[in-house]
């Protein structure tokens, strides 16, 4: 399976927040958000995004590598994440999920 469309990957949620507020690079569409990451959280990050006028219109996918807890998706969506992903494990699976039209809700 081919995306057809650009994907780029940053290693934690300080390397997200360089790459979006580099004014030489492209403000993306949407960010899928491990909340499982090193260096600032997930959900430190999503709480980021969300204070900066610049940044409210991203949809942001919150995934969670392995479960989803009541108090997880309900943070989530505190901090104002337009949806929640348990992360699939098979990387066909993930990138179907990826795939899908998030505009169209």
């Amino acid at each position: 399976m081919h995306l057809n469309f650009p994907v780029e990957f940053c290693q934690n949620g300080l390397e997200l927040l360089k790459r979006l507020y580099d004014s030489t690079l492209f403000i993306p569409d949407i960010i899928f958000l491990d909340l499982n990451m090193p260096v600032m959280s997930g959900f430190e990050t999503l709480q980021q995004i969300r204070e900066d006028i610049l940044f409210k219109h991203i949809l942001v996918i919150a995934i969670y590598s392995t479960s989803a807890t009541e108090d997880g998706v309900k943070n989530t969506f505190r901090l104002d994440a337009n949806a929640y992903v348990v992360k699939p494990i098979d990387f066909n699976d993930l990138k179907k999920v990826i795939q899908m039209d998030w505009k169209e809700g």
